[in-house]
């Protein structure tokens, strides 16, 4: 299968790299997300399946230490005769020729379309081996409703659904943190993932004392033993439920007697008897319709208040993956709605509740 996509599209590289080799014909929305990535970017970064180099340019003229590689000899040619200030490799990238963990990005802008599904994962496997904690992947497909198999000018392709996609990241340690579709009249729907590997017990997690860091203390009972001896007299807890870099808040009800109109994460209190993780899932259930199941391991975040009978209380916030869920409020609220990291400043949510948002998006991004 490989042979034959090389195969084709060198037969037709010269009519390839006249169409498509350059910026100018590219969708305007595609050069913004490309040159939003770079900015992000440190370390070594591979264009994998780089074509004519056009994003390889942009990329190298961004600052970023990059190197275009592609199987297709004539598209390198071509990319060093038009941009010889960047460096161009003829290579696999489904077999890259780096260390572990030594690249800190990886661009697969549309390399993967031909990749059959069966094969998708060793390639994707192949980038996770290459990238370093922190380090992250931008991949441009065409997005479908279905995995499907289509007739493409060059060599047969696929339309992946970006939730699909998402999945198989997320499976392999990747965060996607951005999602991006379009679909110009004319054209083929287009998807874009952008996802970071950043291994959940290196996020940074603030108002956590140094020794309680470990995977396992996550909402650990001795996070109340110890706020007891602090004078703590009630808990709360509750969550930051995200899907593919928004987070879920809630607008308590106008005849609700606490924080009426407010937005908030799902929360509630701790009942006497009951476990911080029973907690958890019971307030979950009763708020958004499901529990838990899985809690992020590396984040946890905590605010001090007084209650309005005057008692003590610490709210402890986790982050919980939507996994596919749908939310069913309770009565207690009125609507919800999924926000980005530059829709924090807008809800009306208490201080301490726009802070923990933003402790939540700078751990993520």
């Amino acid at each position: 299968m490989r042979e034959g996509v090389r195969s084709a599209y060198q037969r037709r590289a010269g009519e390839y790299v006249q169409a498509l080799g350059s910026l100018d014909v590219m969708a305007s929305n595609d050069r913004q997300l490309i040159s939003e990535w770079a900015e992000s970017l440190t370390g070594r970064v591979v264009d994998a399946g780089c074509g004519p180099g056009h994003w390889t340019q942009l990329l190298y003229e961004s600052g970023v230490d990059v190197v275009g590689i592609d199987m297709v000899e004539e598209f390198v040619e071509s990319a060093k005769e038009r941009f010889p200030s960047t460096p161009f490799e003829v290579g696999d990238f489904a077999s890259l020729p780096f260390e572990d963990m030594q690249l800190g990005g990886i661009l697969a802008w549309y390399s993967t379309i031909h990749i059959p599904p069966t094969e998708m994962p060793a390639v994707l496997d192949e980038f996770v081996r290459c990238l370093q904690p922190g380090g992250s992947l931008l991949m441009g497909f065409f997005s479908g409703e279905d995995i499907e198999k289509f007739n493409h000018a060059i060599a047969p392709a696929y339309f992946w659904p970006p939730d699909e996609l998402r999945d198989e990241l997320s499976q392999r340690g990747l965060s996607v943190v951005r999602v991006q579709t379009r679909h110009d009249l004319g054209s083929r729907p287009h998807g874009a993932l952008w996802a970071r590997k950043t291994p959940r017990e290196e996020l940074p997690v603030s108002n956590q004392p140094s020794d309680q860091r470990s995977e396992g203390m996550v909402l650990s009972e001795e996070l109340r033993t110890a706020a007891e001896a602090e004078g703590i007299e009630k808990f709360v807890v509750g969550a930051v439920i995200h899907d593919v870099g928004r987070v879920l808040v809630v607008t308590r009800s106008l005849s609700d007697d606490f924080l009426p109109g407010l937005e908030e994460v799902p929360s509630g209190g701790v009942d006497s008897g009951e476990g911080l993780s029973e907690a958890l899932n019971r307030e979950l259930t009763e708020e958004v319709g499901f529990a838990a199941e899985h809690v992020d391991p590396g984040f946890l975040e905590w605010f001090d208040y007084e209650s309005r009978s005057g008692r003590r209380t610490r709210q402890f916030t986790v982050s919980v993956p939507l996994t596919g869920r749908q939310v069913k409020l309770s009565e207690e609220h009125t609507s919800y709605r999924w926000i980005s990291s530059e829709q924090v400043d807008s809800t009306n949510a208490t201080p301490e509740t726009k802070n923990l948002l933003r402790s939540w998006f700078t751990a993520a991004l």
